[in-house]
């Protein structure tokens, strides 16, 4: 919801505002508006809860849930790096056109896959919650997905790898084919991340986040290691490979833990009773903010 609500107003606004500043400004528009949004549905879906304030219960709830601010900020922050490494190192070593190629490669492999991915993440992420509080485990639910996101995936992967340059020259033109045999390359590890990515929240609702920010971490520099080796090559179609190569053993080992995690019930069972520890009411007349 966040990528179409964003996206949609992005283009609307860059459409009537032709230049970096519309683009700036649909982008901060539609930031703007997904969170007012969001804020909107939220307050309306736990109305009852939120005009409930104990000082204590949250004291608790923020402890229990330590982690969470511990290590995911820190991780999102490492995302961020390994993501963009990429452009800059291709950008800094090769010059601009070579990460232009690079860059376009990347937004076409990523946009439909992030829409896909983040509604299928939705659907997964209630239900391996749901899962985990009532089995201990969202190992079905992991599994189906998995399979979900392949059978979706593997077409389009087929496709970039036979026909990416053909592609890329009948979309965008002659010029852009080094971008076609780019997307050829990558497309391997944006499928990987495209299975990787939804699965993932099983870091979170299994309290494994420190796993997750070790990943995110040797992720960083795998990249920044592949730009280094790629260099010895003195071509940005080295460097690319080299990324493919290391960015997919590390969404393969990212879908190996988080599948061994999605078993892992001792920690569901051990936060699902401190949450209802922590949110227990001190008196029959205190209202229940587990709900």
């Amino acid at each position: 919801m966040q990528a179409v609500v964003v996206a949609g107003i992005s283009i609307v606004v860059a459409a009537l505002m032709r230049g970096p500043e519309g683009l700036l400004l649909g982008l901060l528009i539609g930031t703007v508006t997904y969170a007012t949004l969001l804020a909107v549905l939220a307050f309306r879906a736990h109305r009852d809860t939120l005009l409930v304030f104990s000082a204590k219960r949250v004291a608790q709830v923020a402890r229990r849930y330590s982690d969470f601010p511990r290590f995911l900020l820190l991780a999102s922050l490492v995302n961020v790096g390994a993501r963009h490494i990429p452009t800059i190192g291709i950008a800094y070593l090769f010059g601009a056109e070579a990460a232009g190629f690079f860059l376009l490669s990347q937004r076409v492999l990523e946009a439909p896959g992030q829409v896909i991915a983040a509604a299928i993440g939705d659907v997964f992420k209630q239900q391996a919650t749901r899962d985990f509080i009532k089995h201990g485990n969202c190992r079905k639910t992991y599994k189906n997905t998995l399979a979900l996101l392949a059978m979706i995936g593997l077409p389009p992967l087929a496709v970039l790898i036979l026909a990416g340059p053909s592609l890329f020259v009948w979309l965008f033109g002659e010029s852009w084919m080094v971008s076609g045999e780019y997307t050829r390359i990558m497309a391997i590890w944006c499928f990987f991340n495209f299975l990787a990515a939804p699965l993932s929240f099983v870091y979170a609702v299994a309290d494994r986040q420190g796993y997750n920010l070790l990943w995110q971490i040797g992720l960083l520099c795998l990249g920044v290691c592949a730009i280094i080796g790629g260099t010895l090559f003195g071509s940005p179609r080295s460097v690319i490979v080299l990324l493919t190569v290391s960015y997919s053993a590390m969404y393969l080992l990212n879908i190996c833990y988080s599948y061994v995690f999605s078993g892992d019930g001792k920690s569901a069972r051990s936060r699902a009773s401190s949450y209802e520890t922590a949110a227990k009411p001190a008196n029959p007349l205190a209202p229940n903010v587990a709900s």
